[in-house]
């Protein structure tokens, strides 16, 4: 697996840090729950890393951290979830993605959904 060292993309004052893992010219976004941090994706001691080995092998993985999570910039307040997407479209901005595959868990489920709108970069998912 291609194991990405952490990267910073910025939606105005704010750090968002992300990694990539894999090359291919699919690339699947996991947009994380609650919690997260980007340093425990290649940890061999934690669940989702096998997963994330399995994914990188076919395509793209690009795994971040919301604003208030992990190695990204602290939260002053619970943003709402138009605030979370200009998160996402600043780090696929970053990662130079343009059609996104999305994977939510758990928070990140309701953030993939609204997403999919066909408002980034004329995408359609259907």
């Amino acid at each position: 697996m291609t194991v990405g060292r952490v990267r910073y993309a910025r939606n105005g004052p704010v750090r968002l840090a992300y990694r990539e893992f894999g090359d291919s010219e699919t690339t699947l976004v996991w947009n994380p729950g609650w919690f997260s941090n980007v340093e425990g994706y290649d940890d061999p001691e934690s669940p989702l890393t096998t997963i994330l080995e399995q994914l990188a092998e076919v395509m793209r993985v690009i795994v971040w951290d919301k604003r208030g999570t992990g190695l990204s910039d602290p939260a002053t307040h619970v943003p709402p979830l138009d605030e979370r997407m200009d998160d996402l479209h600043a780090v696929l901005d970053a990662a130079d993605v343009d059609r996104p595959e999305l994977f939510g868990m758990s928070e990140g489920g309701p953030m993939s959904l609204l997403f999919l709108r066909p408002t980034y970069k004329g995408f359609t998912h259907w």
